[in-house]
């Protein structure tokens, strides 16, 4: 019996989809193999070299930044120091923006010309120009530094100690090593004049600032160098008030900062002096006693740690939360065990 040949099955939606990629995959391929090399006759497609494409990017209103940019160099190298300066700014007064790379060197060029004229505040501008754009460009705060140190303004000296610090915390491989030593040299002129000229309160914030500085710029975290900070400060306050600290000064501030450092660096022998003249400020603060009480166990004065964390528990400077509480007790259980089984003293109940 005569069977009808089967219907032929619909095409998928999915197998459509991959033969129209197959097929746009060949067309391109074949255009591709089609296209004349850059060896071919003059009619076939060539890339534009990439020093072209570089050189016609430099281009900015019809102005060639990279030649301009190359004459200064020239010149300064000339010891043409006026002419120098007058390419570097003919290149950044045609420049549409002055953040991209290639005007960033050029201003930097124009501050060491400006350097070698003498002017140090324009080299000044320039780099903190620069660093607006670019906060780590060594060579913008090493300008910047260098033209402060020369300059002798002291409402500079700030920002120039501030320049070298960084520099040395990036190291030698920055600046290179002589200019290194040069380096620290200038951070320490600058930073002993400027201190020097301040008193009281301005000391205080200057100091405080410096200190935030080395911690919070660029997560450096120089603890040790924020407790320096803050110990010229605080060093001055007690030779000239004898330690009198008035609640919300910068005095304060930079006593309480340090407390936190010390208590950081677990440098207990240090923070004992510190708390104690907080707590002539705060003798409520139950915080500050708990950490006294732990740089008094941490220093062995049991005795000493025992008597304020029973205080704390017996409510003698105001009713303690659960938390400060437990800790107190804490401290109670502890000390009582130091001095009866390690001192071989009795203690009361």
């Amino acid at each position: 019996m005569y069977a009808a040949p089967p219907m032929p099955r619909r095409a998928s939606r999915k197998s459509l989809m991959i033969h129209a990629v197959l097929f746009g995959a060949l067309i391109i391929a074949m255009f591709v193999w089609s296209t004349p090399g850059p060896s071919a006759l003059s009619g076939g497609i060539r890339r534009m070299p990439s020093q072209n494409l570089q050189r016609l990017m430099s281009l900015r209103g019809g102005v060639d930044l990279e030649a301009l940019k190359k004459r200064g160099n020239t010149l300064f190298q000339q010891g043409k120091f006026d002419q120098a300066k007058e390419a570097y700014t003919q290149a950044l007064g045609s420049a549409t923006d002055r953040t991209d790379e290639m005007s960033l060197a050029i201003l930097r060029n124009r501050a060491a010309a400006n350097m070698k004229l003498g002017l140090y505040k324009e080299a000044i501008n320039d780099c903190t120009e620069v660093l607006k754009a670019d906060k780590e460009c060594s060579k913008a705060k090493l300008r910047r530094a260098m033209a402060i140190d020369k300059m002798n303004d002291p409402s500079f000296y700030a920002m120039g100690y501030r320049d070298c610090r960084e520099l040395v915390h990036e190291g030698e491989g920055a600046v290179g090593v002589d200019t290194f030593r040069e380096v620290k040299r200038i951070e320490k002129r600058l930073r002993e004049t400027h201190l020097k000229s301040l008193k009281d309160e301005d000391l205080c914030k200057q100091c405080y600032d410096d200190a935030m500085h080395c911690i919070e710029y660029q997560n450096m975290n120089l603890i040790d160098w924020a407790i320096e900070d803050l110990t010229v400060a605080l060093d001055w306050i007690e030779q000239h008030k004898e330690n009198e600290f008035k609640n919300g000064s910068w005095a304060a501030k930079c006593l309480e900062r340090r407390v936190e450092y010390y208590k950081q660096t677990s440098n207990y022998d240090a923070l004992i002096p510190d708390l104690n003249y907080l707590l002539e400020l705060t003798p409520n603060d139950l915080k500050l006693r708990l950490l006294r009480c732990q740089a008094y166990e941490a220093c062995e004065r049991w005795q000493k740690c025992l008597k304020e964390a029973r205080n704390i528990v017996n409510s003698v400077y105001g009713p303690p939360d659960w938390r400060q509480n437990m800790d107190a007790e804490g401290f109670i259980k502890r000390m009582t065990f130091f001095v009866e089984k390690i001192a071989g003293k009795k203690v009361d109940k």
